[in-house]
């Protein structure tokens, strides 16, 4: 499988799951308004662990990147 139908299957799983389970709310309920959604800063947690980078920053700066 290619990088980006893989990442857009895990959004899509996240996603989903994240509708059903929480019924539409957010995880994030405090501070100011996020730019990223609940789902896509999970999907690039998962990804950026499933490609070994190990750290918070180096998963942002590889999906910044990208």
């Amino acid at each position: 499988m290619i990088l980006e139908m893989y990442i857009t299957t895990v959004f899509c799983l996240v996603d989903d799951f994240l509708r059903d389970e929480l019924g539409g709310a957010s995880i994030r309920t405090r501070g100011e308004a996020p730019q990223l959604t609940d789902a896509e800063v999970i999907t690039m947690e998962l990804v950026g662990e499933h490609l070994g980078l190990g750290s918070d920053k180096r998963i942002w700066e590889y999906f910044k990147w990208h």
